[in-house]
This record gives C-alpha cells, structure tokens and sequence, in this order.
C-alpha cells in the first residue's frame, strides 16, 4: 500500500472514530447554545467546526462518495463573489474595495459542516435543535429577569430580548416553536411521551408569546401563510372536514388574535403608507418602518440597472443608502447600511448571476432532503423555506449571525451528508 493511500486511510479512520465524532458534536452543540445569548465563544466554536471538518471532506472528496454537489455550489460562491467584485473594478472603481469580500454567500454553507457530525442519527438532529430551543428560552428568561420584558410586552411594548432587534427575536421565536413540533412528533415511543408533550406544548406557547410581544410584521405574515398551507400539505390525503375544521379553528384564533389592541395597532399603524405603494405614488412614500424599505428598493433599483448581471460586490450595498439623497437628507437614516430585502442585495452585490446562485442552492438542498429524507422532514423543509422566504423579502436574515445561524441549524438536521466510510474492515499499518 502506497504511502499517500496509507495516509488518506489513517485520516479516514481519524474522522470515523467514535471519540473525534462525538468532540465534533459536541462543539457543535456549543455553538447552537452560545449563540444567541453572546458568550463571545460562539465564533470560536464555528471556528473549530469548520477546521475540524475539513479533514472529512478532504477524505470524502478523495474518495469521491455519495454525492458532493453541495461541495461545488459551495465552490461557485466564491467564483460569483469574487466576479462581482471584478466587475465592481470596472463600474464603480472610486467606491469598489481593494479586494473581494467573500464570506457573505459562504456562510451560508456551515450546515454542511454541522451536517457531517449529525451524520444521520435522529437522536443528535434532536440534540441539535433542542440545544437551539433552550438558548432561546435561556436568553429570554435571564432577559426577563434583569428588565420585567415579559411584564413590558404584556403592556404592548415591543420587547427584543437584546437578540439584535425585535425582528430577530419573532424570527427565532417561530424557529423554535417549528423545532419544538418537530422533536416531539419525531420522538419514539414512550411511557415519558406524554411529559415531553406537555413540556413541548408549554415551550411552544411560550414561543408564540414571544413571537408576538416583539410585534414584527414580517414575521406574523409569514406565519399566516405558513399556517394556511399547512393543511394542504401536512398530509398526504386531502380530507375536507379535517382542513374545513383546521381553517375554521385558524380563524377563529386569528380573529381574537387581531382584536388585542397592540396586535390591531400594528398591522393598521402603516395602512396609509401602503395605499401610497399601491397606488405608485414613489415620489411620497413617508420615512416610516414599511416607508423606510420600500424606498430602500427604490433606491436599489436604480443601483442594480448599473450592473444587472454580475453586481458590484458585497460594499455597493451600503453605497445605495449612503450615496441615497433622501436617505442621507434625515439623520435616523444616515447610519443606515442594508436594504431589508435579501433578494435585491444579492442582485446589488451579485447581479442576476448571483440571484440564479441563491436559487441553485436552495435547489441542491431541497433535492439532498427529497432524496435522503421521508415525507414529514420534506413538510417541514418546505414550510420552513416558505417562511425563510417570505421574511427574508422584508429583512436580509440570510446576511446577519442570528438569521445564518437559524437557517444552518434547521438545515443541518434535515441535509445528509454523511461522513466518509470505511471499506472492507481494512486498519490502516501499524
């Protein structure tokens, strides 16, 4: 046996053994944990995530098994960045930077590393997302007792939990209440299933509490339309007294859900500024929270017809509002760097191209999980992405810590890609 087959298969047996697997785990737990509340050691965890990965997917790559098209997509960001930014050069050469920022469409990938070290076992997808529900609960409750949030948000004050903005907390809030349904519809039968029911259905009330006390608007849509397709594809026979009785049960909670005064107040507060929108009056959108993004797209329009095709790297987002009279003409504006919508800053930064990148990824995961995974996972996948789709039109979640860290945890309980594997019981030499 050669020297170079005999390394490959020591480190193939280095990543297989039982105690790197579990450290691997392991650390991948601290970083779901330590995440929201900022220990300050979440970066130093994702870190040694992704270093100590690299071995496996060197070796799985060597050895060329299952199928690595999630490894190329991953390659292609870089391609895609570093094109936009070469472009940038040309368009805007006064405002491009001196070298391209590639780290934006690359972390949206880390799931495929956390995905290596759940490695299939339904156990550790649950380890995973519980370790997901608790730093949520844990950061909210110590929030709670240092400021009275949860007596503040019972009063129609919108609270945030100190997770970045109130948006970010009814973001994860509905993460968390969709992971914690999903561990307890996976878990396996037990005479404890009932106690782990109650305490499931008490974490998701206590989500749906957060969700709405942090009163964001974006979020409550995406769960209505969540909530109205779920009977439609939750089962997989349409019965019509069943979905009859789920909408009529969904409507009645949304009614009463709508007559709470904060919750009315809210949706109604910017109706005037949408009649504005819908009736094209652009010249007089008010600088309000839905004016605000809506003239943000706006500006961003007249920034993508520059470059529609490759972007102008990652920076030109922030040129929009900076080098934006109206945004720079009122100073609640002025600091203001990122255009709430995902989707026009990928066509600002990265162009058409980089737009057909973001659908290409999502299309290589959907297609891993319909492979790989039984029905309920794809339900769950497919109502997830609808709701990640939907806020992200409203907000950029999948460019800021706390909205990759929720995609890439969701994802990497749902995508499969395996560690490398052994073969025929050979022991590398002694």
């Amino acid at each position: 046996m050669s020297d170079s087959k005999l390394s490959r298969l020591s480190l193939t047996y280095i990543v297989n053994s039982r105690g790197y697997e579990i450290i691997m785990f392991s650390i991948c737990i601290l970083y779901t944990l330590t995440t929201i509340p900022r220990f300050e050691l979440n970066e130093l965890f994702k870190n040694l995530i992704i270093i100590g990965s690299l071995p496996a997917l060197f070796t799985k790559l060597l050895k060329r098994e299952d199928n690595n098209t999630i490894f190329w997509v991953f390659l292609l960001s870089f391609a895609v960045q570093i094109a936009s930014w070469m472009n940038s050069l040309r368009v805007i050469p006064d405002l491009a930077t001196s070298y391209p920022q590639i780290k934006f469409l690359a972390a949206l990938f880390l799931f495929v590393f956390i995905a290596f070290w759940v490695n299939g076992h339904k156990n550790r997808v649950r380890l995973l997302y519980a370790s997901l529900v608790l730093s949520f609960i844990f950061t909210a409750c110590y929030h709670n007792f240092m400021h009275n949030s949860f007596a503040l948000g019972l009063s129609g004050q919108r609270v945030d939990f100190a997770m970045d903005n109130a948006q970010f907390t009814s973001m994860l809030s509905v993460v968390v209440a969709a992971l914690t349904t999903y561990i307890i519809t996976q878990l396996p039968k037990s005479r404890y299933k009932p106690v782990a029911y109650f305490i499931g259905g008490s974490v998701i009330l206590f989500a749906l509490f957060a969700s709405i006390i942090s009163q964001s608007r974006q979020v409550w849509l995406a769960v209505v339309v969540v909530a109205l397709l779920s009977p439609l594809v939750c089962y997989r026979s349409f019965n019509y007294k069943r979905t009859l009785a789920i909408y009529a049960l969904l409507a009645v909670l949304g009614s009463s859900l709508f007559h709470i005064s904060f919750i009315h107040q809210r949706v109604t507060a910017e109706s005037g500024v949408i009649e504005k929108v819908a009736e094209g009056d652009w010249d007089n959108i008010p600088m309000t929270s839905v004016g605000i993004r809506v003239n943000s797209w706006v500006e961003a329009s007249k920034w993508i017809v520059k470059s529609p095709l490759l972007g102008t790297d990652k920076g030109s987002v922030k040129q929009v509002i900076q080098t934006s009279k109206k945004f720079q003409a009122r100073p609640w504006t002025l600091g203001f760097g990122h255009l709430h919508n995902f989707y026009l800053e990928t066509l600002v930064a990265y162009g058409l191209f980089g737009l057909l990148f973001v659908v290409l990824f999502y299309r290589t995961i959907i297609v891993n999980i319909i492979q790989h995974q039984p029905y309920p996972q794809q339900v769950f996948l497919f109502l997830f992405l609808i709701f990640w789709a939907i806020i992200n039109s409203f907000e950029s979640y999948n460019t800021k810590m706390l909205g990759l860290y929720a995609q890439n945890i969701v994802l990497a309980g749902l995508f499969t890609y395996p560690l490398p594997k052994l073969k025929n019981n050979v022991k590398p030499r002694e």
